[in-house]
C-alpha cells in the first residue's frame, strides 16, 4: 500500500501546484491545471479515446468471459 498510495497522493498534490515555465514545481494552490486539462481539445480527444478503448475492452472481455465461466461452472 505504501508504494501505491504515497505516489498517488504526491501526484495529486503536485497537480494543484502553480504552473510557472521557469520553475519545475512551484508550490501553491490552483485549479488552472484542471481547467486547462478539461478544455484543451488535445486532452479531450485523448480522454475520449481512452473511454472508447475501455468500453471495447470491457465488452470483449465480458463476451469471452461469460461462456468460459459457464463452462467452468458446469464442468
Amino acid at each position: 500500500a505504501l508504494f501505491l498510495v504515497m505516489p498517488a497522493v504526491k501526484l495529486v498534490q503536485i497537480s494543484f501546484f502553480v504552473h510557472e515555465p521557469n520553475i519545475i514545481m512551484a508550490p501553491g494552490f490552483t485549479l488552472d491545471n484542471y481547467q486547462r486539462y478539461l478544455t484543451d481539445p488535445f486532452y479531450l480527444s485523448k480522454m475520449a479515446l481512452t473511454v472508447r478503448v475501455c468500453f471495447w475492452v470491457a465488452f470483449f472481455s465480458l463476451l469471452l468471459a461469460y461462456p468460459v465461466a459457464y463452462v467452468l461452472a458446469r464442468g
